[in-house]
């Protein structure tokens, strides 16, 4: 068996990463000609809009550069935008140079913080 240097856990990310932003690339090019993106079940269900509804009209909007649309879609999309690129980078820099899985970054009353945020943004965009 050989050993899993740091070489090939930078591959083994590189491929991940590849395989999600051709899904990711896919998903919108989908979006864009059919204008059918994931239903929210939230929604569907009880009329409430979740805090990640309106996220691909959102991420949408900001491919064309009509930022004031995204913001109209859903005002969070920087912030999930921020936290998900600060966290995958972390995660996979720890991965390749430790062989971590799993590492959370930071500390814990910052995830606390922006979870507290995206809690109070989906309740507030119902009632305002």
């Amino acid at each position: 068996m050989t050993a899993d240097t740091p070489k090939k856990r930078l591959l083994r990310i590189a491929l991940i990463g590849g395989g999600l932003l051709a899904l990711a690339v896919g998903y919108g090019v989908f979006y864009n000609l059919t204008g059918y993106g994931i239903p929210c079940m939230l929604h569907q269900t009880t009329g409430l809009d979740c805090p990640g509804c309106g996220l691909t009209r959102a991420i949408a909007a900001v491919v064309r550069l009509d930022l004031a649309a995204a913001f109209g879609f859903n005002a969070l999309w920087p912030l999930y935008a921020a936290y998900c690129l600060w966290c995958g980078t972390a995660m996979a820099a720890a991965y390749v140079k430790r062989g971590e899985v799993g590492y959370l970054p930071g500390k814990t009353w910052m995830h606390a913080v922006i979870l507290s945020a995206v809690v109070a943004y989906g309740i507030l965009r119902n009632f305002l």
